[in-house]
Formats: structure tokens, C-alpha cells, sequence
């Protein structure tokens, strides 16, 4: 039960990275569209 805990909370910080990294990746692409014009 504790490793369930464990693999269930290592998950959602994942999940909390990744569309972290999304949110980082759009804001820089819209930044370069951007810089363009």
C-alpha cells in the first residue's frame, strides 16, 4: 500500500513537471513568434 503511495506521488509530480515544462515551451514559442514581427 505504501509503494502505491509512493509510485502515485512520484506520477503527479511528473505530471506537475511536464506541463510545466509545456506552459515554459509556449510561452517561449509565442516569445520567438513575437521577436519575429
Amino acid at each position: 500500500m505504501f509503494l502505491f503511495f509512493i509510485i502515485l506521488k512520484s506520477i503527479n509530480t511528473m505530471k506537475k513537471y511536464i506541463s510545466c515544462v509545456n506552459f515554459g515551451k509556449n510561452k517561449f514559442e509565442n516569445f520567438l513568434e513575437i521577436g519575429h514581427l
